[in-house]
């Protein structure tokens, strides 16, 4: 890579590591080095003179709630199990992070931050992002007349007028250098308090001091959380198979696509469920297919897109949907140690082979025989991914005959929606290259009967990345170019990694089946197609395309033989 593309992200990494030396970061310290990396997922960082909604979308969905409140950030490997339910102690949400976060002053949170440098990567990159937006909202306002407007609509509260809240909204427009609908969509995000953030935020001066717990200086691990996670899996995996040795699946994805295709529920319920879409949906997409809905594959993907929904807002189908799934074998086991995955074990000798996915290529005869487990797991992080899977694996050995990524990326290839089917995984400044034990059984052919819009991309790696802010046009557009990269992740390489390691020890299977897929979830070089826009609707195709031809490889008919397309055809020549 070039120096301008590499050498300002390697400086904000010395940084950070330096600050993790001294176990105390001045975020204000980091902005400078941060700008310099002119990030592709922070456009106007160094631009004074625009307000990046973009990126305040992007790290407000990555930080915890009322963070814009937040002076002190105390970093943390792990706190105690029933940590949460303290008097005093007020668990955060992080909508898109599941990093365990907690309120424990005024201005005092605690980020419990287990993976080292990958995270403290990541975190410090969103922490100086959210700064710097920020500051520079700050020193609009504070010297502004508009600020007094602000402080009029708040302090009448309910009763002020829509006349009112529209002028100021439309003013802000101007004056930030955005959209309205762009700060309307940050109203959204901030729970309808945009004006009493921006108010806020105008009469503080940000600033956001990090200290780390000296455990992070100690050289003590926090394997014990993972050890922990894998073990209650474990066990429940012994309470259904007992002394029988079944095989195991293990997918990394999400906790309701798998879910989906498996169980009936959502189609059995799919009138209820398109009812409440039509009363609530806000996503033009699936509002214009619930009132054209017909009997398809996209009906079906919009009747889980709308699922998810549906049961936020009414716990007691939830509860009822849970009991319907375990009577299917499908047992959700939450993340009490706080590792931020959550896991399903799902026993497939009690799926009801009649009511699955229509689009499911189930061997009945294959199953009844083999009567495999999947654990299905949510997406892991960097490199806790590889803390997971070597646990796993230390528990199942060759049990396991295979693992799955169904992942989300960013593509630099194409747009949103796609599918990208990587040939190998490249480390992002080391180019370490990873290949896929026995290679990447998946194929383009295999979505041929399953996806209805999602251009397929391959024959290329995935870049994988330290952080998801740490990448900028000139990087992404140079590995593109040389490497042929199809996008950027961040778990792949600590997963393969472990997979090589457990392989090398005896622990794996030879025959073990490697499926490895990612849907584009933004289009980091394509402003406006970042992370801070929701994929929403547009990604379901992609998603569930990826994850019926995942279980279609593991419970179909079985191919004739287990080698790559890449040694089949050096058998060939060799002939």
């Amino acid at each position: 890579m070039s120096d301008s593309g590499n050498t300002a992200i390697e400086w904000f990494e010395v940084e950070v590591r330096h600050g993790t030396l001294k176990g105390f970061f001045d975020i204000s310290q980091l902005a400078s080095a941060f700008k310099k990396m002119k990030p592709s997922l922070h456009r106007y960082c160094d631009n004074d003179s625009i307000i990046d909604i973009d990126a305040l979308l992007y790290t407000n969905s990555r930080l915890p709630e009322e963070i814009h409140i937040v002076r002190e950030v105390l970093l943390q490997k792990s706190v105690p199990t029933d940590f949460a339910y303290l008097p005093g102690i007020t668990p955060l949400k992080t909508p898109s992070r599941r990093r365990a976060s907690f309120k424990i002053g005024p201005e005092t949170i605690i980020i419990v931050a287990r993976e080292e440098i990958t995270e403290l990567l990541d975190l410090m990159s969103i922490l100086t992002s959210y700064f710097i937006e920020a500051t520079k909202i700050h020193r609009l306002l504070a010297s502004s007349h508009i600020l007094e407007e602000i402080r009029q609509i708040n302090a009448a509260g309910k009763d002020a007028s829509l006349d009112s809240q529209n002028r100021l909204l439309a003013r802000l427009v101007f004056e930030f250098g955005t959209s309205e609908e762009l700060l309307r969509l940050l109203n959204e995000k901030w729970c309808g308090e945009l004006f009493i953030r921006l108010q806020y935020i105008a009469e503080h001066l940000p600033t956001i001091h990090v200290r780390m717990h000296k455990a992070f200086s100690s050289g003590l691990t926090s394997r014990a959380p993972a050890k922990n996670w894998c073990q209650r899996i474990a066990d429940h995996v012994s309470k259904i198979s007992g002394k029988e040795e079944r095989p195991i699946h293990i997918i990394s994805s999400n906790t309701h696509s798998t879910v989906n295709v498996l169980s009936a529920y959502a189609r059995l319920h799919s009138k209820e469920v398109l009812e409440w879409g039509r009363a609530n949906s806000k996503d033009r997409d699936s509002i214009e297919l619930i009132e054209n809905h017909a009997n398809t594959s996209e009906h079906t993907n919009l009747i889980y897109y709308l699922m998810k929904g549906y049961l936020r807002t009414q716990p007691d189908i939830r509860e009822e949907k849970r009991k319907y799934d375990q009577s299917l074998g499908i047992t959700v086991l939450p993340d009490i140690f706080m590792v931020g995955i959550d896991c399903q074990v799902i026993d497939l000798e009690k799926i009801d082979l009649e009511l699955i996915d229509p689009r499911m290529e189930i061997d009945e005869e294959r199953l009844q025989k083999e009567r495999p487990i999947i654990i299905n797991f949510d997406y892991a992080f960097g490199e806790q991914a590889g803390t997971i899977i070597e646990e796993l694996i230390m528990s199942f050995r060759k049990r396991i005959h295979s693992f799955s990524i169904m992942g989300k990326a960013g593509t630099v290839v194409g747009e949103r929606g796609g599918i990208m089917i990587p040939s190998y995984l490249l480390q992002q400044g080391r180019n370490d290259i990873y290949d896929f034990p026995n290679g990447n059984q998946l194929t383009p052919e295999d979505f041929s009967k399953v996806t209805l819009h999602s251009r397929i991309y391959t024959s290329g790696p995935m870049l994988t990345v330290l952080g998801t802010v740490l990448q900028n046009n000139t990087m992404l557009s140079e590995y593109k170019e040389k490497w042929k990269i199809l996008g950027l992740e961040m778990e792949g390489i600590p997963y393969v990694r472990k997979l090589h390691q457990c392989n090398k020890l005896g622990y794996l299977r030879d025959d073990i089946v490697v499926n490895v897929g990612y849907y584009a979830s933004d289009a980091p070089l394509v402003p406006g197609e970042t992370l801070s826009r929701e994929l929403s609707f547009a990604g379901v195709d992609a998603t569930y395309s990826i994850n019926i031809v995942i279980l279609n490889k593991l419970l179909g008919k079985k191919p004739l033989t287990n080698k790559t397309t890449e040694s089949v055809a050096l058998e060939k020549v060799r002939s």
